[in-house]
């Protein structure tokens, strides 16, 4: 399901008494968005808590800071 919308599932993992589950995926922001809408998803979800952060790596944050102190 991940590959239908350029989602690449890289671990995951449950804290099955809290309810939490912990998802790294790499992809656009607006994909993971549409992946984790997917029917299938979001029935498992509705009794669980889903955060989403979005994540860049240093060198992406470098990169972003260099333009902006330009």
């Amino acid at each position: 399901m991940g590959k239908k919308h350029g989602v690449k599932i890289l671990g995951q993992w449950t804290d099955f008494p809290q309810h939490q589950i912990y998802t790294v995926m790499e992809g656009r922001f607006e994909a993971m968005q549409k992946f984790m809408m997917e029917p299938e998803l979001m029935e498992w979800l509705s009794w669980n808590t889903m955060e989403t952060k979005a994540m860049l790596t240093n060198e992406e944050v470098l990169a972003l800071m260099k333009k902006i102190t330009k």
